[in-house]
């Protein structure tokens, strides 16, 4: 149980902040650029 909780914990904010600011980030600047 340890070693699930700092793990879960470590990936939704990873995935919450990869997924949000990554696709975002890309896109707009992918836009902006084009």
């Amino acid at each position: 149980m340890e070693s699930g909780a700092p793990e879960v914990g470590v990936l939704e904010p990873g995935r919450a902040l990869a997924p949000a600011g990554g696709p975002v980030v890309g896109s707009s600047a992918g836009r902006k650029a084009a």
